[in-house]
């Protein structure tokens, strides 16, 4: 399974990195695209390999396969657009470094793959949201029929964690979509607006130590 990896070009982005990294391991995350700085990706690789313990299980990390430089958050979805060459499986985990990860991925993965979502969104309780984050409009059914501004939204509504599972085959087509591409604000409508599914799945995460 490949991961496309984001950090946005702030400091403390090194511990993080690391964080997510050694998280994705144990979640069978076997290959990563970074978009970080180039200093920011040799000082995570550095990071990683003094704290090396092939001995200890969560202290494996996958493979970096490509880093492209940080994006600004405006096009985070243009990035990860353009890492499409390196993102050729079914589907790929689309994670934010600074989010909270006590989760668990395989059980979205799981999720994902039984359903016919094309895009399947992890959702926390919107005290738990980042400030600012998109709150999801979610049936019973669990899927999300949209994505609104934290201030047009109902108390009950979830905010984004800042992870997503996507069908690759998405790629393509949002490769001809305008620039900058928003991941969130962007890919959601477009998948919508063309009768595709997206779903949403409920987590109850720990919060960032780093």
């Amino acid at each position: 399974m490949i991961a496309f990896i984001h950090h946005a070009p702030t400091g403390g982005a090194v511990p993080r990195l690391v964080r997510v990294l050694r998280w994705a391991a144990e979640h069978g995350i076997d290959g990563v695209v970074l978009a970080v700085g180039a200093e920011t990706a040799a000082a995570t690789v550095a990071a990683l390999a003094d704290d090396a313990d092939p001995g200890v299980p969560n202290r494996s990390s996958p493979r970096i396969l490509a880093v492209f430089d940080a994006p600004a958050q405006c096009d985070l979805g243009g990035a990860f657009v353009d890492a499409r060459a390196w993102l050729t499986e079914g589907a790929v985990v689309v994670l934010d470094a600074g989010a909270p990860l006590g989760f668990d991925l395989r059980a979205l993965l799981v999720e994902h793959h039984q359903s016919p979502a094309i895009v399947t969104i992890a959702l926390v309780p919107a005290e738990c949201g980042e400030p600012g984050a998109p709150r999801a409009d979610v049936d019973r059914s669990g899927r999300v029929l949209g994505l609104c501004s934290e201030g047009a939204a109902q108390d009950d509504q979830p905010a984004v964690d800042g992870c997503l599972v996507v069908e690759t085959g998405l790629l393509s087509g949002l490769a001809g979509q305008p620039r900058p591409l928003h991941v969130w604000r962007d890919l959601v409508p477009y998948v919508l607006g063309r009768g595709g599914v997206v779903g949403g799945y409920r987590v109850s995460p720990v919060p960032a130590t780093a």
